[in-house]
């Protein structure tokens, strides 16, 4: 905190009440600075990014899940989290309806029912989920659609990315 202001110093900041020397922190009174030394998280890995790009589907299939992305993450700390976001456009000829779907390892994780109500126009659509994975090792994360209305409906564009180990 050397050469701040005196107003964000810790001493005169009300927000900060006080800041324990422990381990990997240390604490300088006199001058309010306080250093945190730390090795990192994930097994030497801290934060691992995985994404793809995918044109889409625009007639998902009915009765079947069509897969849409395919994401592979390798996380090198047990009990890593691993945050997965998909991001996409929605289109339909008709009112319909689909269903999106995360699988990782081939276990459902989330389940996100749509109703398509455009006729030929464009909508977009983001969904996110947690991972919490059980053990270090390669997790494979799968983006599946299909179709439950009568009409024509999809999902282009989408570009799906995960974010693991970041609190290995």
């Amino acid at each position: 905190m050397f050469g701040l202001p005196n107003s964000v110093q810790l001493s005169s900041n009300p927000i900060v009440s006080g800041v324990f020397a422990g381990s990997g922190i240390t604490v300088d009174r006199n001058i309010g600075d306080v250093t945190v030394a730390s090795g990192g998280g994930g097994g030497g890995t801290q934060t691992n990014v995985s994404s793809v790009f995918e044109s889409g589907n625009n007639n998902l299939s009915t009765g079947t899940y069509d897969t849409l992305t395919t994401l592979t993450v390798v996380t090198t700390a047990p009990s890593s989290l691993i945050t997965i976001t998909h991001s996409f456009i929605t289109n339909s000829d008709s009112d319909t309806y689909i269903v999106l779907r995360t699988v990782v390892n081939g276990t459902v994780i989330g389940q996100s029912p749509i109703q398509l109500q455009m006729v030929d126009d464009f909508s977009s659509g983001t969904l996110s989920l947690f991972y919490r994975a059980a053990a270090a090792g390669t997790y494979t994360i799968v983006l599946q659609g299909t179709r439950t209305g009568a009409s024509i409906g999809g999902v282009t564009d989408i570009f799906s990315y995960a974010l693991s180990n970041l609190n290995g």
